[in-house]
Order: structure tokens, then sequence, then C-alpha cells
């Protein structure tokens, strides 16, 4: 490993014995836990996992402040690379609240828009049956909330990525809701391949929800890809469901400052 080119009498010697040889520390450690991390369960049967729907998204962020986006748009941009969440609506009243509650019908959940920990804070009201329900919820939260379809009860997943200065993306995966501070998620540094994923989820033990599980990552990693002002990723919980089906019903994305062309400059 190098900072700069090898001296010619080296690079004829990798080459002749099939060395690779990396340029830089960076490089250097990925490789190295690449080569730790290899296990036999790589072997796993592939699930069928359409590619992330990877559109121009990192022009869509342009101008945005940095810091956390809303619920609302966290989602959406999640969801254009194909993860499942549950529909959900904005309302900017009770009435609208209610409108919207009658669109994707009973029970619903009414929240605030905001971008993290707003059931700590009570921002979320569950299993509302009725318009009354509605209505008093959205007067309680007051302001814009988000109204959505209640899903039903399943296995809670959680779903990660930081953008780490040195290592570049990292991704997480373990038990979610309010189980995500007190459990240790399976960690692997990206970018991330259909193999690697296999992995995460054998290793998490959520092999039933293979596919839905992929798409989540994979979407993750082509967010992170293709969006580097994106410096995190929060998908928490994803409900799995007991057939094997999971949506996700909260989302956050954290927005870094704007880089300059020559910082993005290789």
């Amino acid at each position: 490993m190098h900072h700069t080119d090898p001296p010619e009498a080296l690079a004829r010697y990798a080459a002749e014995h099939d060395v690779c040889l990396l340029k830089g520390i960076g490089s250097g450690l990925t490789a190295v836990a690449r080569a730790a991390t290899w296990s036999a369960e790589a072997g796993l049967p592939k699930a069928a996992v359409p590619p992330p729907r990877t559109a121009d998204i990192a022009g869509g962020l342009d101008g945005l402040p940095a810091g956390p986006l809303s619920e609302f748009d966290s989602s959406a941009l999640l969801e254009r690379t194909g993860v499942a969440f549950a529909r959900r609506l904005l309302a900017e009243s009770p009435d609208d609240a209610v409108e919207a509650a009658r669109t994707l019908g009973f029970p619903v959940v009414v929240k605030t828009d905001g971008p993290a920990h707003k059931a700590r804070t009570g921002g979320v009201m569950l299993n509302l049956t009725g318009p009354e329900a509605v209505v008093d919820a959205a007067t309680r939260l007051a302001g814009r909330v988000l109204v959505a379809e209640q899903v039903g009860p399943g296995l809670e997943v959680f779903c990660g990525m930081v953008r780490d200065p040195v290592w570049g993306p990292v991704y997480a995966l373990g038990r979610g809701g309010t189980h995500v501070e007190s459990t240790t998620p399976v960690t692997f540094v990206g970018p991330l391949t259909p193999e690697l994923v296999r992995l995460m989820i054998s290793r998490a033990g959520l092999e039933t929800w293979q596919s839905p599980l992929a798409v989540a990552l994979l979407a993750m990693d082509a967010l992170a890809r293709g969006a580097p002002r994106i410096g995190e990723i929060d998908i928490n919980p994803i409900i799995c469901a007991p057939d094997g089906a999971a949506r996700a019903v909260d989302a956050l994305i954290v927005l870094t400052a704007d880089t300059s062309p020559d910082e993005d400059s290789p």
C-alpha cells in the first residue's frame, strides 16, 4: 500500500504474482475489513431484489440548508429508490387531517412532520379510529401534521447509514423501534453489494424479510453514492409482518453542508 504510485520493481512484482496494490490508508483498511468479514454465509440463496431506482437525487438537494429533512421529505427520497412506506398525506389543519384520514382509511396515525424522536416528545398519536380522534390529535399537535395509515404489528427493524470522514458510508442493520439503542446492530462499510447485504441480513437473523430489507439497504447505498450531501439516513422502524412483507413507517435524512467543486474533485 502506497500513498503514491509504487516503484517500478514493486509494480512489476505485483503484476507477476497477482498482488493488488492499494493507494491510501482508506483503501487499504477497507480491503482488510472486507477480508476480515468474509464468510461462507455469503453463498446464501439469492432473493429477487430489484435494483434501486436512482433518479437525479443529488441535484434536487442543491440549495437546501444543512440539517435534518422532515419525515415526509426523507420518506419521499427513500421511496423514490424503491423502499416501501406506509401511505401518508400532509395536512395543514385538523379538517385537512380528517379528509386525509378518510382517504387513507381508518385507523390512522397522526404525527408532527418533524425530523426525529417524535414518539419521545409526544408527537405521535396512534390507533385513531374516527374523525373526532383525528381532529383532537391534529389540534393538540398544532401546525402541519402527517397522517399515515396504521400498520399492523410486527418485528421492528432499524436500517441506518452514517458517512464517516475516513471510511465513507457505514451501514447498520438491527432491531428497531424502542430497542434500537439497547441492541448491537450488524455494521458494514460501503459500498454495499447484494452479497454483503445478504450477509448483513443473515447475521442479524432477519432472513424471513430478506427481500424488503435488501431493498432498503441497497436504496440507502444508492442514495449515499448518488448524493454526497447526505450524511445520515435512519429508517426506523421498518415493521416486518409474519408473512414476510415489510413497510417503513418513519425515516430521517440529514444533509451536510454544500461542498465546493475542489472538495468534490478526486
